[in-house]
């Protein structure tokens, strides 16, 4: 399904972490699917935030939300997140 790095879902631990938010989560979804201006959401959401159809997938220490209309294309999506001097950047490559 999806790939999150150890490094990704570190980062997301420790922004959510800072939350202090109980249930505090990752949504992903995909925007524009199928089209050449698609692109993928990436929030935080808390339980009442959900619709109800979300797919969940348990990381360590939060749990990531997959909009239940984008999981076709984000099947094989990976996340990933690298350190930076200037602070990080955080990569999602969904390729359909």
């Amino acid at each position: 399904m999806i790939q999150i790095s150890d490094t990704a879902q570190a980062h997301f631990r420790k922004l959510i972490e800072r939350e202090s938010l109980p249930g505090l989560g990752v949504r992903l979804s995909a925007v524009n699917p199928g089209t050449s201006r698609g692109d993928v959401r990436l929030e935080f959401a808390e339980p009442s935030e959900l619709r109800g159809d979300e797919w969940a997938i348990d990381c360590q220490g939060f749990t990531l939300w997959l909009d239940a209309a984008s999981v076709p294309f984000l099947d094989a999506a990976e996340i990933d997140y690298a350190a930076l001097p200037t602070g990080g950047q955080l990569q999602i490559r969904a390729p359909r």
